[in-house]
């Protein structure tokens, strides 16, 4: 995968019904690349899918995107069954690593509502450093974890708006993502 063209870039077309707005310009340019540098790889996308999926909201955008960075970057999805309407953050400073979830199914446009609650969360987190605990900030759940190999399985029994999980340990983290 040294030099490494993928797909091929459709240009904005006119947008209406497919009877009179269907697809003039053609090209041969890629959709992305992917190009050695130094130890690794640098992919690049010669359009703005991010922008793209918050102004239309395609399904099918967020699934290339998912494709990209797992398929392509090598990063696995730390909760691939989880629905998407939690976004879940992870960050690492010394001896911690925090896991974030946000439940935005009371999101609607501008407003925002109740979110449902969504039970039975299973996340499968990259860990090198033995985990010696874990608590949440907000519900005061003590969720269930067990490591094995360079991952923490933990599991949560019920997300509200927000919750933020501390997996400590007695040693710093080394990394949190392999590097590529």
């Amino acid at each position: 995968m040294s030099n490494s063209r993928y797909l091929t870039f459709v240009p904005p077309q006119n947008f209406g019904p497919p009877e009179r707005c269907y697809a003039v310009d053609h090209n041969d340019l890629p959709a992305f690349t992917v190009n050695s540098f130094g130890k690794g790889r640098g992919i690049y996308v010669p359009w703005k899918p991010g922008a793209f999926f918050y102004k239309e909201g395609y399904t099918n955008t967020a699934w290339f995107m998912r494709d990209l960075v797992e398929e392509i970057c090598g990063v696995k999805s730390v909760a691939p069954s989880l629905t998407p309407m939690v976004e879940v953050t992870l960050a690492s400073r010394h001896d911690r690593l925090v896991v974030q979830l946000v439940n935005t199914s009371g999101h609607f446009g501008n407003s925002f509502f109740e979110p449902l609650p969504v039970h039975d969360i299973s996340l499968r987190v990259p860990a090198e450093t033995k985990i010696s605990g874990a608590r949440t900030l907000r519900s005061g759940e003590k969720p269930v974890f067990r490591q094995d190999d360079n991952y923490v399985e933990l599991t949560l029994s019920c997300l509200k708006e927000y919750e933020a999980v501390i997996l400590e340990t007695k040693a710093p983290l080394l990394k949190l993502w392999p590097l590529y």
